[in-house]
Formats: C-alpha cells, sequence, structure tokens
C-alpha cells in the first residue's frame, strides 16, 4: 500500500478526527467541484481531497505527511496556478476555516480563517465600518492573497495587505501549531508578511483593518471612472496619463488596460467613452465578476518600473495587436497597466528587508492576464507574454537588479526578482532551513 492510501485509510478510520471530510472518487461530481481551480494551466488530478476542520486535524495531516513524505499542496479559494498534485499526492483544502472575527477593542483587527474569500472579508468589516486592504476579485482567498504581498485599491491609504498582517496561526512543516506574531515567532511572522506560500499551512491571519473615514467620507464611497478609446488614440492616452501618475499630491490608483471587448472582439472598438459613478467600497469588485470564473487556461505574467514611461507601454499594445493575430483562442485577454500616485509617509521605501514583501517601491506594473481554451494556444501565448515583458524592460532600460515580479503571479525565473535586495534573500534561505528544512512545503530557498 502506498503511503498515500496509508494517509487516506488514516482519516477514514477516524484516526485524525471525526470531522475530517475526504474526497477519493474522481468521477464524483462533489470531487470534480471541490477539484476545480481558476486556471487550468498545470491543472493534475491528486489522489484524494482532505478538508479538515480543526487546526489540530490540520497538524496531524501534516505530521503524517511530512513523517511518510507523502507530498501535498494546500488550497484555499483556488486560484494558485502552484495548488495543484497528481495521483502521488493530495490537496489539502482548507475552505471550512470560514471563520471571521472582528475585535474593535484591539484596534480594528480582523481574524480570518484560511477559506475566507475577499468578498466575505470585505462585507463583514463594512458591516463595522471597516475597511481592509484587500485584492480586486471576490472569489480569491485572503490568507493566499495577504501572504503572497496583496496589491489592492487601497495601497496608498494603508499599504499593502502584508503590511496588515498582525499575527498569524500556522502548521510547521513538522506539523506543529504554532502562533506568528511580533512576540511570538517574529522571524515566521516576517517570513510570512510576503513569502507565506514558501512557509505555510497557515489556518488564519490577522489583519489590521482602518475605519472607512479613511477614504475621505463616512460612507465608505470612492469616485470610478472609466474611458474607452480607439488604439490609435493609444500614444496620446498614455502621454496624457503621465503626469496624472507622477502627481504624488492625490491618491488614485488606476488600471490602462489593452482589451478585445465582446462580442466583436476588436481592439479598442470604441472611441473615448466616459463613464464616473460613486461606489460603495464594499461592490468595488463587482465589476471584475467575470474575472471570478473557473476553467479555462489563465496565465498571469507581471514586471514591475518605479516610475511611468509613456512610451515603453506601446510594447504592451503591440503584443496584444500579435496575441489577437497569432492566437485567436485568446481574444477574452487583458495586457493591463496599473499605477498608483502616492505612499503613506510611513511607507518603506527602497528594498530594505522589514518584511518579507519586496515591491514597496514599485508604483508602476505591467500586468498580463492571459485567457483562452485550447492547450495548443500554451507556447504561442507564453511566447508572446515573455517578448512583451522584455520589451517592456529593454525599453525602460532595466538592470537585472532592477527587475520586479509579483510573488502571486510567479514561482518562475530567478527568485531574486521576487525577493529583492540580498540582505532578503539571505534571510529567507535562512529561515527556511529553519522552519521547512526537509522541503515539505516547496524547495524554494533549500
Amino acid at each position: 500500500m502506498s503511503a498515500v492510501s496509508n494517509l487516506v485509510a488514516e482519516i477514514t478510520s477516524g484516526e485524525f478526527g471525526d470531522a475530517i471530510e475526504i474526497h477519493c472518487n474522481k468521477s464524483d461530481p462533489v470531487f470534480q467541484k471541490i477539484a476545480a481551480r481558476w486556471s487550468d494551466i498545470g491543472r493534475k488530478t491528486p489522489r484524494c481531497i482532505v478538508l479538515p476542520q480543526t487546526e489540530q486535524e490540520v497538524a496531524k495531516i501534516v505530521e503524517f505527511a511530512a513523517k511518510f513524505k507523502i507530498p501535498f499542496v494546500s488550497k484555499a479559494g483556488g486560484h494558485s496556478l502552484w495548488s495543484t498534485i497528481g495521483d502521488e499526492g493530495f490537496i489539502l483544502d482548507l475552505s471550512r476555516f470560514s471563520h471571521i472575527g472582528i475585535d474593535i477593542e484591539r484596534g480594528n483587527q480582523v481574524s480570518v480563517g484560511a477559506g475566507v474569500t475577499i468578498k466575505e472579508a470585505n462585507d463583514a468589516a463594512f458591516q463595522k465600518e471597516l475597511l481592509l486592504p484587500l485584492g480586486t476579485s471576490n472569489s480569491v482567498g485572503v490568507v493566499p492573497f495577504s501572504i503572497g504581498g496583496g496589491q489592492s485599491y487601497f495601497e496608498n491609504h494603508c499599504g499593502f495587505a502584508a503590511d496588515n498582517i498582525v499575527s498569524a496561526r500556522v502548521v510547521t512543516a513538522n506539523g506543529k501549531l504554532v502562533t506568528a506574531s511580533p512576540t511570538s515567532n517574529p522571524d515566521l511572522l516576517w517570513a510570512i508578511r510576503g513569502a507565506g506560500q514558501l512557509f505555510r499551512v497557515v489556518t488564519e491571519l490577522t489583519l489590521q483593518a482602518y475605519p472607512i473615514s479613511i477614504l475621505g467620507n463616512d460612507r465608505g464611497n470612492v469616485w470610478k471612472s472609466s474611458v474607452v478609446y480607439a488604439k490609435e488614440k493609444t500614444s496620446q492616452v498614455l502621454d496624457a496619463l503621465e503626469p496624472i501618475i507622477k502627481n504624488t499630491s492625490a491618491m488614485a490608483r488606476g488600471m490602462f488596460y489593452a482589451v478585445a471587448p465582446a462580442p466583436s472582439y476588436r481592439p479598442f472598438s470604441l472611441l473615448y467613452t466616459v463613464r464616473s459613478e460613486v461606489v460603495s467600497v464594499k461592490d468595488l469588485n463587482n465589476g471584475s465578476a467575470a474575472l471570478d470564473t473557473k476553467g479555462g487556461f489563465k496565465p498571469f505574467a507581471s514586471t514591475g518600473f518605479q516610475t511611468f514611461k509613456p512610451a515603453p507601454f506601446m510594447a504592451l499594445v503591440r503584443s496584444f495587436e500579435e496575441l489577437q493575430i497569432v492566437c485567436p483562442d485568446a481574444r477574452s485577454s487583458a495586457y493591463a497597466l496599473a499605477w498608483n500616485t502616492y505612499r503613506p509617509p510611513n511607507d518603506p521605501k527602497g528594498n530594505a528587508p522589514y518584511i518579507a514583501y519586496s515591491h514597496h517601491n514599485i508604483n508602476i506594473w505591467a500586468q498580463l492576464l492571459s485567457s483562452y481554451g485550447d492547450p495548443q494556444s500554451h507556447d504561442g501565448v507564453s511566447r508572446i507574454e515573455q517578448a512583451a515583458l522584455e520589451d517592456i524592460r529593454q525599453a525602460y532600460g532595466q538592470e537585472e537588479s532592477e527587475i520586479a515580479a509579483y510573488p502571486n503571479f510567479t514561482r518562475d525565473g530567478p527568485i531574486s526578482r521576487i525577493y529583492r535586495g540580498e540582505e532578503r534573500l539571505c534571510k529567507l534561505e535562512r529561515l527556511k532551513k529553519k522552519w521547512d528544512p526537509e522541503g515539505v512545503f516547496t524547495r524554494i530557498f533549500l
């Protein structure tokens, strides 16, 4: 009997607890529903999917898996391209950790289980007139989003999600349940704040929240505007954006998209259509609901910059047009420029490793989200994406030491792009050897 089969036998016998749910029948609709992922790139089918309900159950499962060298991956929201494994291992599904606790007396702290989504956390916080610095997709898990950095609409006001991790409940590689906080295992907390996916399993995070009045009103409203224009106007639009993006006296965040909207899928098919509205922060993500759909192939690539230059981003538009021709199956893709105009005065700049996340001084991101259904498009999409990023970097004149890659989007390429700065890299390597010396969670830094 294989080691993973032994694990299945232990769980079904109730050895680890009576509340654990386990699914092994791959043809069962329930198995297939739980196994569904946001993107099918690299997707494999596990021997089984295990859904514990308590931290103690997680600890016992991890301890058994580590002892008998059974490979596994943990899953929360299901958006990660790396939460997949084949028949040699199992998925540790944390979706049943759905608790949310809000402690006003402790300074507006919000505790969320590993299965809580961004929408669920945002709605709970809003009911208490609080704001969390969470992401732009409702169905993403709060925990994986935050421990990988956590870009959001509110970086200008609150910093990144990783900045706002107060403490974490963690099952270590040897199956021990510990708390990571400023007073208990502070080195682990440092790693969790930006590189947590290398040190998981994280069963709970406590995050700092803020009064919604931080937005300048007591209703939690923000102004949102969109402009749609023809591709021939791209250069002019980028030139017009430059003074807006460089105006550091105002707090603003924007996205410049290269898209081919349905039903015609003609790039930039409308001319200067403008829409402006005031929306509640709890509804801010609703416009991106289409991005929450599971299935299909959705690679995500990105590269970051400290300053904005209009000309290099013409390469992004040219690459998007090439994608439409070479891979018509990917016509619903979107290539984007994301920008911020302001950082709080106390926000750390540069590469000083105050937490594991290393991109506080990156205000501009090129973000390439391709979406297609035909696996034969893999090579063409990948080639165009990588060429687009390289063209933008070359137009900027970036040195290797300046290249930034967002942790939640990639684990490929030089690790020094994901965690920048030699001091940070050395510290992560030391901590990996301390907290996961056998590579139970990942071999990165070993």
